[in-house]
């Protein structure tokens, strides 16, 4: 039989109510008798039934978390960053992948209602207005990555992209790149647009130091044949037509970029110049090391998580907005434009 509250109590000598207090990490209780209480707990093999927790405190401490794609190193670092801070406030939570179907990310706000989250993190790159009137309608707050929207009870991580591709594109025309190619992901998600109208807002901004750009499509996902694509359209152009520098709309597609004109015999840096956008720990151990933009991914996390927790403190809390800015990284694969 599992061991029960009244037991804890019974073998630490105090009330339930202390015992209750101990669980929920309250401050109230002497150290002494928090320690005394914990030992119990694990003396007894004692399992907190969260059923009844969230009877007690109205709360289940469990947040949900849906995620694009959990193969793809920039959201397993911010979910790893999500419950690095969710721990020390005495979270759980449930990790849901959409591989980038908002069918999907409408499914799983589903499975998770009956788990009953105090909150969830819509930490995807599809955004969708029907999952924010669904989240209006189960009446759960909500945080999301970079959709450009908040609502009633949804905060927002917004990332400041053209702050990014000014340092990105800044640093490439000092280097005397003219002819830049940017390789987009699909157009309808917000995040993969507000990353390719950075690029193309600084260029117009520039005036006539840069020729008009290239532009062309990938795929968000780790696909070599996203990289044999691009090499395929680069060598259809006349030399003279061909890009100089290429920037990717993420780090997986430059790695997959970098693969393709190694294989082509395209020497990076020396014949074309490749840079992406995350700065995912793989970016710095691939050869030639790639230049990237940098989020802030660790702070990103621990934001959605404090504006998660804010509005589940405080439902009556106006929705924020926390504005992360890129740094350029610069490494190995971006150098002189060759003449």
């Amino acid at each position: 039989m599992a061991a029960t509250l009244v037991e804890v109590a019974r073998r630490a000598q105090v009330s339930k109510s202390t015992v209750s207090l101990v669980i929920n990490g309250s401050s109230l209780v002497h150290p002494g008798t928090a320690a005394r209480v914990m030992e119990a707990i694990a003396e007894l093999n004692y399992v907190p039934n969260r059923s009844a927790r969230v009877l007690q405190s109205g709360r289940s401490h469990l947040i949900g978390i849906i995620v694009s794609d959990i193969t793809n190193p920039y959201f397993a670092e911010l979910v790893r960053s999500v419950f690095t801070t969710a721990k020390a406030e005495a979270y759980d939570g449930f990790v849901f992948d959409t591989d980038y179907d908002p069918e999907r990310l409408l499914q799983h706000l589903d499975h998770l209602r009956p788990h009953r989250p105090d909150g969830i993190l819509l930490l995807t790159t599809e955004q969708s207005e029907t999952a924010l009137a669904r989240l209006e309608e189960i009446n759960l707050p909500a945080v999301v990555l970079n959709w450009g929207v908040t609502g009633r009870r949804v905060s927002e991580i917004a990332v400041d992209y053209a702050l990014g591709m000014t340092q990105l594109i800044d640093h490439l025309g000092a280097l005397g790149h003219r002819r830049l190619a940017f390789v987009g992901g699909l157009r309808e998600y917000h995040s993969t647009y507000a990353r390719e109208q950075a690029f193309q807002h600084v260029i117009a901004a520039q005036g006539a130091r840069f020729e008009a750009p290239i532009l062309w499509r990938g795929d968000f996902r780790p696909q070599i044949e996203t990289g044999v694509r691009i090499v395929e359209q680069c060598k259809a152009l006349p030399p003279a037509q061909r890009p100089t520098a290429i920037v990717a709309s993420s780090d997986l597609m430059a790695l997959s970029i970098l693969r393709a004109l190694a294989t082509a015999g395209v020497r990076v840096p020396a014949d074309i110049s490749v840079a992406g956008i995350d700065d995912i720990a793989l970016a710095s151990f691939v050869t030639p090391a790639l230049t990237t933009l940098r989020l802030p991914r660790r702070m990103m996390g621990a934001w959605a998580f404090t504006l998660l927790k804010q509005m589940i403190d405080d439902p009556k809390l106006t929705p924020a907005a926390y504005v992360a800015e890129p740094r350029l990284i610069m490494r190995e694969s971006v150098a002189a434009a060759p003449h």
